[in-house]
């Protein structure tokens, strides 16, 4: 027998093993969504645009969810009760194209959402294993992030995808300052512009790739390659935007979000804890677990690890700008920080030391990851608007009996479209959702719906319990657009113009 023949056949026995342990995770994702996969108010702009796409009609919007700027509230033209089709603005257009595949958008979610979470547990078990050499630290790696990730990745949005790519870019970058090979670098500024057309939210990955290259490959050229190729997509797709007149219109605001300190703290509360603790318990949790991640690094500093870790705090940083000055509504919440968890995980088992103490606080993590993803999936529960209590929405069923001529708009367009098939307007904003300024188009949008219900007829849909503070509230519209009610449900009410025919 040669030497090298049992190594060879040891590592290809590794690798199978961590493959072995990927495929069981996208099946576990796959059994988890047996019923439903998650949808969540931007689902509607990814199915919708999905659909669009899928017919030919390129990136467009059934549904007036957001009417910002450029974005009207939606009138349908004379002589139609749906709106006219928009530009998909806001949203980045990596996710739609993707879910168009196969012309069913959820199915297709389902099936992508199981494939990129293999390949999510792929990319961090062969990560692992190639820098520690050591399988049970490269599966315990998969099991945790398996077990956390296998029912919060299975919706119909881009946190599979982006989550894989994330990963992806990850290893290729750190592998690169490793091992200096051009195509690491290429494969990981590909992995990142493919990540930003999926969600803008990874632009911190171009701003950690310059960094960790500046500051550990000591190289220039590298990293203003890295970052004119990463960031090239992006730049590509916002030119396009504004030439074709797609922009949002919204300016650049300032607004501190007072709860992003709490929402992240409950994030990182929740990669340890049911998401149901007290606060005053996450927040414990939260400071927990980030004094155990700078113990264990501080005891076993390593390259990678540290690369890792500064991945988490400059996602925070960029999450945080973004807050400030671009998107109010978006938060430190455990979506934002899904991409923060597994660099964890990987930054952990990469610096964690071999004694038997750690080995069993390992061995604890794995069982409780794999307990926590057995829980959750045995709940069989779908979020958002796949909940029971949208399902059997009493106002959604007053809205499915509505003749389909009917014209209406609605501060729930992306409900409607999700669970009944009904492209419809929105009543206008009363502020920017995003910079929180003033919508000066108000009041003109107002005598729009104002003129349209008395004219051509239509009715207003107000569903109750959606805390959107940007839109007016049900006794506003009520007052400024002269209702009547002519239906009530627990949950909603339907209204039309006392004024028509005036």
């Amino acid at each position: 027998m040669r030497v090298g023949q049992p190594r060879f056949a040891l590592a290809w026995t590794r690798i199978a093993v961590v493959c072995a342990i990927a495929l069981i995770a996208g099946s576990a994702s796959l059994f988890a969504t047996r019923d439903a996969v998650t949808a969540g108010p931007d689902s509607a702009v990814y199915v919708g645009t999905a659909h669009s796409v899928a017919s030919g009609n390129g990136l467009n919007v059934p549904i007036h969810y957001y009417p910002l700027g450029n974005v009207s509230i939606g009138t349908p033209p004379p002589g139609r009760a749906a709106p006219r089709p928009t530009p998909l603005v806001i949203y980045s257009p990596g996710a739609p194209v993707l879910l168009s595949i196969g012309g069913e958008p959820v199915n297709a979610a389902r099936v992508e959402d199981a494939l990129f979470f293999a390949l999510t547990v792929l990319v961090v078990g062969l990560f692992v294993l190639a820098e520690t050499r050591e399988l049970w630290l490269a599966a315990a790696a998969q099991v945790v992030v398996g077990g956390a990730l296998v029912v919060p990745l299975a919706d119909v949005g881009t946190n599979a995808v982006s989550l894989f790519l994330t990963a992806l870019a990850l290893a290729s970058v750190i592998t690169f300052i490793r091992r200096p090979r051009p195509q690491w670098l290429l494969l990981g500024a590909v992995a990142v512009g493919l990540a930003t057309l999926e969600r803008y939210a990874d632009g911190g990955l171009i701003v950690w790739g310059t960094l960790a290259l500046l500051a550990m490959h000591k190289r220039r050229r590298d990293a203003a390659a890295f970052l004119a190729l990463s960031a090239a997509p992006l730049v590509a797709w916002f030119i396009y935007e504004h030439a074709s007149g797609r922009g949002s219109g919204h300016a650049l605001g300032f607004h501190i979000v007072g709860g992003s300190f709490r929402a992240g703290a409950r994030a990182i509360a929740d990669w340890v804890l049911p998401p149901s603790v007290p606060t005053a318990l996450a927040l414990v949790a939260a400071i927990a677990v980030v004094v155990a991640v700078f113990e264990v690094v501080r005891r076993r500093p390593q390259s990678t690890s540290l690369l890792l870790l500064l991945f988490v705090v400059v996602q925070i940083v960029v999450l945080e700008v973004a807050i400030t000055f671009v998107d109010a509504l978006v938060n430190l919440d455990s979506r934002e920080l899904l991409p923060g968890f597994v660099a964890v995980v990987m930054a952990l088992a990469c610096a964690v030391s071999r004694t038997s103490a750690m080995r069993l606080v390992i061995g604890l993590a794995v069982v409780a990851s794999v307990a926590r993803g057995g829980v959750e999936i045995a709940r069989n529960m779908p979020g958002d608007y796949r909940e029971s209590r949208w399902t059997h929405s009493a106002v959604m069923a007053a809205v499915r009996a509505l003749p389909p001529s009917t014209i209406i708009y609605s501060n729930a367009p992306d409900a409607i479209y999700l669970l009944d098939g009904r492209a419809v307007s929105s009543i206008p904003e009363r502020k920017d959702f995003s910079t929180l300024k003033r919508n000066r188009r108000y009041d003109a949008q107002l005598a729009e719906i104002r003129t349209v219900l008395a004219a051509r007829g239509g009715v207003v849909v107000f569903v109750r319990g959606l805390k959107r503070s940007y839109l007016p509230s049900e006794q506003m519209l009520v007052s400024e657009l002269s209702l009547q009610r002519i239906g009530e449900t627990r949950d909603g009410a339907i209204y039309r113009t006392s004024a028509r025919g005036a």
